[in-house]
């Protein structure tokens, strides 16, 4: 039977699909040398910390993939949540000659103030992109991923399955990346049930597990049966509400479900699928085109399903509690959206105002 979508593809086609919504991106500057023949340095900032078995821990998987594989020198370093920390840090990385640095949207502003003064370093800047118009680049890569798509499959799934015809939706912060998980979620699911109910929360915090867990008592006692975790390692209080109270969740970034198979199955058993960015194969993707002398400078690639940016697990806990014909139909939806057969929505580049009207649109 065809996976919905493994972790790593073994191409990758440089398109990318309509509703990404972003910024058009700079045009590429010319390839980098191939550094197949000497050790090549490289840095992995963490804006938070790890063990979130999510979005950082899915980064820290793509450079340990990289060491063991192309066999690069890697450091990671976690800034611990404290945004004084990450220029320095990053200035630290970059004034001790490493090759690559690795950084995520956190770093966005630091990268686009000293990128240019470091032109022998390639800065990978993931989950966002640089502001083209502020400087040259050339040393740059962005890396957006059109999350949108995979939880419109999430989405579907969890609405086809509900029984009281409410989900839930917790999400780390009210900002464009966050909510454009939430337009695709929320159009996947209205496709599955058009009479839907969505309720949505932002925990303000990616690093509080208390806080939700409370959140995600509040969505259950409205009624919600099922909850996408788009909240870091705040999600780990989600898991652990639906766990005491017999609901579902949906996980984010990595196979959550598969992540707390052997030291919580009383996690894993709740967590149906989970919507993966899957951070760890761009990040392992770029390090290898940058040995290999391929990797885009100056310009924004958009990683989706077809890229292998985005998809839905599909493991023993998502076998066991989804009926098949629900799969052949996420299968069948995965298929158009490659095709480029379905639009989605976004939260990237459009008005705040349109993002909130829709999330209205839904709410009980």
């Amino acid at each position: 039977m065809k996976k919905i979508i493994a972790f790593v593809l073994v191409s990758v086609m440089a398109i990318a699909l309509a509703g990404c919504g972003a910024a058009p991106a700079a045009p590429a500057a010319p390839d980098t040398p191939a550094a197949e023949d000497r050790p090549v340095n490289v840095a992995l900032l963490i804006a938070g910390n790890l063990g979130d078995m999510s979005f950082n821990d899915s980064a820290h998987r793509g450079v340990l993939r990289a060491r063991d594989e192309l066999g690069v020198n890697i450091r990671v370093i976690e800034d611990n949540s404290d945004p004084a920390r990450w220029e320095p840090t990053l200035l630290e990385m970059a004034d001790e000659g490493m090759d690559i640095i690795i950084a995520s949207n956190n770093y966005t502003d630091y990268i686009e103030r000293h990128a240019d003064d470091f032109p022998n370093t390639v800065f990978v800047l993931f989950d966002h992109e640089v502001d083209w118009s502020r400087g040259d680049f050339a040393n740059v890569n962005s890396i957006i991923y059109n999350q949108n798509e995979g939880s419109f499959l999430g989405g579907f799934l969890v609405a086809s399955l509900s029984e009281s015809g409410t989900i839930g939706f917790l999400g780390g912060m009210d900002i464009p990346i966050i909510n454009d998980f939430l337009v695709g979620y929320i159009e996947g699911a209205l496709l599955a049930n058009p009479d839907i109910n969505v309720i949505t929360v932002y925990s303000n915090a990616f690093n509080d597990p208390a806080g939700g867990k409370e959140l995600s008592f509040a969505m259950i006692n409205s009624g919600a049966d099922y909850i996408f975790n788009v909240a870091g390692g705040t999600g780990i209080g989600l898991i652990e509400a639906a766990s005491e109270r017999g609901t579902r969740v949906l996980g984010v970034d990595s196979d959550q479900a598969m992540a707390f198979r052997d030291t919580r199955p009383e996690f894993a058993e709740v967590i149906t699928s989970s919507v993966l960015k899957n951070v760890d194969f761009s990040l392992f993707r770029a390090i290898s085109n940058f040995k290999d002398g391929t990797l885009v400078l100056g310009a924004t690639e958009f990683l989706g399903i077809a890229e292998g940016g985005m998809g839905l697990a599909d493991n023993e806990f998502f076998r066991a509690q989804v009926p098949q014909d629900i799969i052949d139909q996420l299968e069948d939806l995965e298929q158009r959206i490659v095709n480029g057969d379905i639009t989605i929505g976004t939260a990237l580049g459009v008005p705040v105002e349109d993002v909130v009207a829709l999330r209205n649109s839904v709410s009980p």
